[in-house]
C-alpha cells in the first residue's frame, strides 16, 4: 500500500481561502479516482514545519527556505481554469509516490 500523501492548502490566516482549496481539490482528485491523499488547510505560519508533502496556495503567499512542491492554488480559489492546477498536484502527486517507492526498494 502506497504511503498516503499529505497535501496542504494554505491562505494567511488558514481559514476561508485554505479550506475553499482544500474542498475544490479533494473533489477534483476523488472524481479522478486519486487515492491516498489528504488535503489539510494549514495557516501560512505553520507551513513551515507542517508534515505535509505538497503545499497548495495563492501566489500571493511568500515562503522561504520550504524544500516541498509549491502549486498556485489561486485557479481553486477563483474557480477557474481549475484543471490545470488539478494536474500539477496529479504530477506531483505521481512524483513523489515514485520517489518513496525507490527509497524503499
Amino acid at each position: 500500500m502506497p504511503r498516503k500523501i499529505r497535501i496542504a492548502t494554505s491562505c494567511a490566516a488558514g481559514v476561508a481561502e485554505s479550506w475553499m482549496m482544500k474542498e475544490r481539490l479533494e473533489n477534483a482528485l476523488r472524481e479522478r479516482g486519486v487515492e491516498d491523499v489528504e488535503v489539510v488547510p494549514y495557516k501560512v505560519a505553520d507551513l513551515k514545519f507542517a508534515p505535509v508533502d505538497i503545499i497548495v496556495c495563492p501566489p500571493t503567499v511568500e515562503l522561504e527556505n520550504v524544500d516541498k512542491p509549491i502549486i498556485n492554488g489561486m485557479p481553486l480559489i477563483v474557480g477557474l481554469n481549475i484543471e490545470e492546477t488539478v494536474e500539477q498536484v496529479i504530477k506531483a502527486i505521481e512524483e513523489l509516490r515514485k520517489k518513496y517507492e525507490e527509497r524503499n526498494k
